[in-house]
């Protein structure tokens, strides 16, 4: 759980509950029951009873204890029932069997009692308020709930604590309804909605209205983690979880803070409307990290997370900023999004008033001083105050916050490590940093040498040596004399000192410390692996797996000797892997006959956070969608003969530098949804909306021989080096081949020539004159130079000398140069290649004769970029 220290520029309402001016009756559950209920001496036994006794203005106090409900306690004038201890000494508990109260809408006020247990079902008697309110039921907002704690209250349909009424400065957790766990309808002032629960919607309340109120850690399968429907108003939605809008579906929300909030669709809000709000921290499976649809007007949307629209998809925005955010698939800060007088890397400058210029945010609501959205919001589009509670300038700024100058820093930092303290070196961890208040600089110091200044939202970090370290986060205020500091402490280990060793020869008693202690299983590996990043090393050798290997922690499993050596095979019966959401990766792998009637027939990813790298899927079935993979990255991959109605290779996921081919589906065939760059997909197709193509072959790459499984490009293939480099994370190819040759990076899982015969026929006589034997393999890289041999035969290098290698060089200035380049020899061809963009394809100026060896260029417009080929003639 987060915990938060809010501070708000807002009215402070006071509602002071005290005794009455008519008569006081006395309640006491020690008492005999035999009194009248005109003293203490004289108690009543039974809230009940005292109740009965009172009329309208009159006070009813009950003493401490547990007063246990066989039916619930009903009111139906003005009075005031008040406990004397608080709600930590006074619990009126239904039991498990009956409602704790039924109010209807008089003008009653129950206030100081801890109200637990109680349920409500369809056949509660109660005419129109059957089966809701399991603590306390209303039929009006009138009867006033105040300084109460709701637990454990359950209701069949609406309101799991309360239905309907005005609850003031309660807490409401762990109850559950249909609708509205904690509360549904109403009025709630200043209230605590917490681990609240709805089948259907608002886990937290839902409809009526909330005032100062905060939701944490609510949950319901549909709509409105935190609330749905209604007005929110100054409240703060903080991990709250739903299938759609994890702080709140729909409604009305207004200067609110929605952070650390998760969803299928909506990390903050799905639908409704929201002003002078933060969206920070807040993830979606599929759309809208901060905001999915609706309408959002001066908000600020900051480290929000998604695979489409990172900040906000579809709806409209306007006055506001989108920065830091992040998509896995597409539109970092907008996905669909018609944005006005917004700040945002995705809109396009000086259309509709939008900017593109870094808006300088030093916290996840506040801007600095020089940031270029003051002034720059449209006035007309101004709601209300700012998140501040302060006046909106004319023009206003962009954001939910008006710049006034430095201010005193009213809230504390924070910084957030995702996972465990305990992990290994080479091993990302993302930190998630969000800062609140008012701040002019922040910083954060990782002890080790690095530091990171002014971020907001995720940052990722990894440690080179083991040891001990304490991440800083430092916030700075132009008010203040020093800076505000948190602190995490860290523990690095190495690779090999956290090392899981499996075995097809170990077994499940071993420890997994050594191969000669192997587990048996991967499985048994995982689980034995207590180390963040830790590696999972599996031996050669065949992996039946009888239900699917299942990671739920950021380990990774890595094969020792590569996917032709390791497979895991589902044997046509069950799924291979299901990483979940988890920050693992599996390397090296065959996998293969993985089965399931969902989807992910090989691996199921839970998103794309999870890696598979360097893996061959194949012959994999789902029934409905990625046979082979369902989410997840995947890089130096091969998918071949996998199949689904939808995506047949993968759906819903990343892929880089993959090849599909054979694969089978109704709707794409390679895949459906999602994003590829570098890859080959022929004769498979690709469909789906969205979907996200970059630098990809959809034609004939010219593979070497798929009847022999062969994937590998020929040497006329239009795949070589027609890649994107930053799109490639692998240092080496699916073979294990360095993965890039010659000008830049190749399209698929293969790297041109490793997995080629000779392209080119090397003379025998030259062969042994440089050194080699006649059965000397023209692939070869003798001197260790990257150049193998026929590349050097080609170039007229020293296939024996790592000196000796093509030199290109460049004189004069941009818009007059000399190119120049040796060796030039007899037999060859050489071409002069420009381009003015390393991501466009080299095209060829000129062809020179081997005798002249460098180039002129006279050309009126100067080539960014220029390279020599070279052919045999």
């Amino acid at each position: 759980m987060h915990q938060w220290k809010r501070v708000f520029g807002c009215s402070v309402f006071l509602f002071v509950v005290g005794a009455s001016l008519g008569d006081s009756f006395f309640v006491d559950a020690t008492a005999d029951g035999t009194g009248d209920g005109s003293s203490w001496e004289q108690a009543k036994k039974t809230i009940q009873a005292g109740v009965d006794l009172a009329m309208d203005g009159d006070t009813v106090w009950v003493a401490d204890g547990i007063y246990f409900m066989a039916t619930p306690v009903v009111i139906t004038n003005g009075i005031h029932l008040e406990s004397v201890g608080g709600p930590e000494s006074t619990t009126v508990n239904g039991d498990g069997a009956s409602s704790c109260f039924i109010l209807g809408n008089s003008t009653c006020v129950v206030s100081g009692f801890c109200i637990a247990n109680g349920v409500t079902n369809y056949t509660t008697e109660g005419s129109d308020i059957a089966g809701n309110g399991g603590g306390v039921a209303c039929s009006g907002t009138q009867p006033v709930v105040t300084n109460c704690v709701f637990v454990g209250n359950r209701a069949a349909t609406y309101g799991g604590g309360m239905y309907m009424g005005t609850a003031r400065n309660c807490v409401f957790r762990d109850n559950t309804a249909q609708k509205g766990g904690g509360q549904f309808g109403g009025t709630a002032w200043n209230c605590t909605f917490i681990a609240n629960t709805a089948s259907d919607g608002g886990g937290g309340r839902a409809s009526g209205s909330a005032f100062d109120c905060t939701f944490s850690e609510n949950s319901t399968v549909y709509y409105g983690g935190g609330m749905a429907g209604g007005l929110a108003s100054n409240c703060c939605f903080e991990a709250n979880s739903a299938g759609f809008g994890g702080g709140m579906y729909a409604g009305v929300a207004n200067r609110c803070f929605f952070r650390f909030n998760q969803a299928n669709s909506g990390g903050g809000i799905e639908q409704g409307k929201a002003s002078s709000s933060v969206f920070s921290a807040n993830q979606a499976l599929f759309g809208g990290g901060g905001m999915s649809g609706g309408e959002a007007t001066q908000c600020t949307f900051s480290g929000n997370r998604a695979h489409y629209g990172g900040g906000m998809r579809s709806g409209t925005v306007s006055n506001s900023i989108l920065w830091h955010n992040y998509a896995e698939l597409s539109g970092t800060d907008l996905y669909g999004t018609l944005a006005t007088y917004c700040c945002s890397p995705d809109v396009v400058h000086g259309v509709d008033g939008c900017i593109t210029n870094n808006p300088q945010l030093v916290t996840d609501s506040h801007i600095g001083g020089t940031s270029p959205c003051i002034s720059a919001g449209q006035a007309s589009s101004v709601v209300d105050v700012d998140i501040d509670g302060e006046a909106w300038a004319i023009p206003p700024s962009m954001g939910c916050d008006e710049y006034v100058g430095h201010e005193p820093m009213g809230e504390p930092v924070f910084l957030s490590l995702q996972g465990a303290t305990n992990f290994a070196t080479g091993y990302a961890i993302e930190f998630q940093v969000v800062i609140q208040g008012v701040a002019s600089e922040s910083m954060v110091d990782f002890g080790d040498g690095a530091s990171a200044t002014n971020i907001l939202g995720r940052i990722s970090h990894q440690w080179r040596d083991p040891g001990d370290y304490a991440v800083v986060l430092s916030v700075m205020n132009g008010a203040m004399a020093g800076y505000a500091r948190c602190t995490q402490s860290v523990h690095v280990v190495s690779s090999d000192e956290s090392m899981v060793y499996v075995s097809p020869h170990g077994s499940a008693q071993n420890d997994g410390c050594s191969w000669l202690s192997a587990k048996g299983t991967i499985q048994g590996g995982v689980d034995a692996q207590g180390v963040l990043g830790g590696v999972i090393m599996v031996g050669n050798g065949t992996y039946l797996v009888g239900s699917a290997i299942k990671v739920a922690k950021g380990v990774r499993i890595k094969s020792a000797a590569g996917a032709e050596s390791t497979i895991i095979d589902g044997n046509g019966a069950s799924r291979c892997f299901d990483l979940g959401s988890s920050t693992c990766s599996i390397d090296g792998f065959t996998i293969q006959n993985g089965y399931t009637i969902s989807s992910g027939g090989g691996v199921f990813c839970y998103g794309c956070v999870p890696e598979i790298l360097n893996c061959v899927l194949i012959g994999n079935y789902a029934k409905y969608s990625g046979g082979a993979l369902y989410g997840g990255r995947a890089e130096n991959c091969l998918f071949v003969e996998n199949a689904s109605k939808a995506g047949g290779a993968q759906r819903s996921g990343i892929a880089q530098n993959c090849t599909f081919s054979g694969n089978v589906a109704t709707s794409g065939e390679a895949v459906f949804v999602g994003r590829l760059s570098n890859c080959i997909s022929w004769p498979d197709s690709v469909s789906g909306n969205p979907l996200v193509t970059n630098a990809c072959c959809f034609n004939d790459p010219i593979f070497g021989s798929t009847n022999t499984g062969d994937y590998g490009l020929t040497a006329e293939s239009p795949c070589i080096d027609a890649g994107i480099a930053a799109f490639s994370t692998q240092v080496e190819d699916l073979a294990g081949s360095p993965r890039i040759f010659g000008g830049s990076i190749d399209l698929g899982a293969f790297e041109f020539p490793v997995t080629r015969n000779t392209p080119v026929a090397v003379p025998t006589q030259w062969m042994v004159e440089h050194g080699f034997s006649g059965d000397s393999d023209a692939l070869d890289d003798q001197d260790e130079d990257g150049m193998i041999t026929w590349e050097e035969y080609v170039a007229g290098t020293l296939p024996s000398d790592p000196e000796s290698f093509f030199r290109v060089g460049i004189a004069g200035d941009a818009t007059r140069y000399v190119v120049s380049w040796f060796p030039s020899i007899t037999g060859r061809k050489y071409f002069v290649q420009g381009t003015d963009n390393l991501m466009d394809s080299f095209h060829t100026l000129v062809e020179v004769d081997f005798t002249d060896g460098s180039w002129t260029n006279n050309m009126l417009d100067p080539l960014g970029f220029v390279r020599i080929q070279v052919e045999l003639e």
